[in-house]
């Protein structure tokens, strides 16, 4: 390989975070872009929570439903991922030699 293409892919960022955690990219980008979608949930849950407060005893029973059900949705998709994501990498490193004394 040239020297000029060697120096130019040494300039490259490298993820050294997620290789000290030994975190594969892949699951990261996975779950930045899943986060993304709970936070839908989360905000419009919490413009429910405002309109809530604002009406008062005049809100309608069905906004009291939505909110509860953006906060039920964002809370799985939480627990999903906790399951999903981290469950599966404790059991890999579970059978994992490496770090054993």
């Amino acid at each position: 390989m040239p020297p000029a293409i060697v120096e130019q892919t040494r300039a490259l960022p490298r993820p050294t975070r997620w290789n000290r955690l030994h975190l594969p990219f892949v699951g990261v980008a996975f779950a930045s872009v899943v986060l993304a979608d709970a936070r839908v949930f989360l905000f419009r849950m919490a413009g429910g929570v405002v309109a809530l407060v604002r009406l008062g005893a005049q809100a309608p029973h069905e906004l009291l439903a939505q909110v509860m059900n953006d906060a039920s949705t964002a809370l799985l998709i939480f627990m999903a991922m906790t399951f999903g994501l981290i469950v599966p990498k404790l059991i890999l490193d579970s059978f994992s030699p490496v770090g054993r004394t």
